[in-house]
């Protein structure tokens, strides 16, 4: 996705959506009749996004933050492993389809943004939301 923003003046600047390189692997194997396995990796080159350099002391005496250049910085490269496995229970009546993911398998905390302190001198990585190992479980039925 390249993304190009336009600013007054007709500079034109990174976009905050410009994810340069983007890749997505979805793989799935049947094992028998009722189970099957899966697997989806994503990557993703970091988004663009503006730094904050420094600070500066207002006339009321509070510190403000002095950015650097504009969408001048890269987060670092988001890349996640998802693993699925599902399994189908078959009636006349209806077919329940029931599936246990686990999604970051390796646990990659990816970074989503920076916070910094109040002087603007210390930056701490913000994670995205899927940066822990997550299960989720459920099911469908489709009744016939």
């Amino acid at each position: 996705l390249d993304a190009e923003a336009e600013l007054e003046g007709s500079e034109r600047v990174r976009g905050a959506f410009d994810i340069t390189h983007s890749a997505t692997a979805s793989l799935s194997a049947t094992i028998s009749r009722d189970w099957s396995i899966g697997t989806t990796a994503r990557y993703g080159t970091g988004g663009p996004h503006t730094p904050i350099i420094g600070a500066a002391e207002t006339s009321a005496g509070r510190l403000q933050p002095v950015y650097g250049e504009l969408m001048s910085e890269r987060l670092p490269s988001y890349s996640r492993l998802d693993g699925r496995v599902m399994r189908y229970v078959r009636a006349q009546s209806f077919l329940l389809t029931t599936f246990a993911e686990i999604l970051n398998v390796t646990g990659r905390s990816n970074i989503a943004s920076f916070a910094y302190d109040s002087t603007y001198t210390r930056r701490e990585a913000v994670n995205s939301f899927f940066s822990q190992r997550t299960l989720v479980v459920g099911g469908e039925m489709m009744l016939r």
